[in-house]
């Protein structure tokens, strides 16, 4: 037989050289790839920009069958290890950095900032400024009241 047709695992992709070791716990661990001549930098706790935040570092993932840390070269003499944490703290670092995501976007809907920045014309209200608006007694906070207007025959001009 010349060619065999593989089969990969449904929802799972095939990333070559980089695919996982079968002994890989991917419920328990989360992976990272790292380049030799970070691996040290790694370990170390992560800062989460944006967030306010760091998270555990990686450590770096030994094969439960021969006890040695499972590396990869790729052309041009690259090398990468294979690291580890679990899984819950990467699914934190994920869900904080979707939050931060997700609150630009709700800044840009909400007016607070035009295009990721701050508003620069000074005509542009911002959703804090008009909330402060909208925070007079008996006012909800989604509407805004119109003005009064006389409608009686005497208040009418005609041009």
């Amino acid at each position: 037989m010349a060619i065999e047709m593989l089969t990969v695992a449904q929802g799972q992709s095939d990333a070559g050289l980089f695919n996982l070791p079968p002994a890989f716990d991917t419920k328990r661990y989360a992976a990272e790839w790292a380049e030799e001549g970070s691996v040290e930098m790694k370990k170390q706790r992560q800062v989460l920009p944006q967030v306010g935040a760091t998270a555990d570092g990686w450590e770096v993932w030994k094969d439960g069958a021969n006890g040695k840390p499972v590396k990869v070269k790729i052309s041009g003499g690259r090398s990468f290890t294979l690291m580890c944490r679990p899984r819950v703290i990467q699914d934190q670092v994920n869900a904080l950095f979707g939050n931060v995501s997700k609150k630009f976007i709700n800044r840009e809907v909400t007016g607070e900032t035009v295009a990721g920045n701050a508003p620069q014309d000074p005509g542009i209200l911002t959703e804090e400024r008009l909330r402060e608006t909208r925070s007079e007694p008996g006012m909800d906070d989604s509407t805004m009241p119109l003005n009064k207007i006389d409608l009686e025959p005497s208040a009418v001009v005609e041009t």
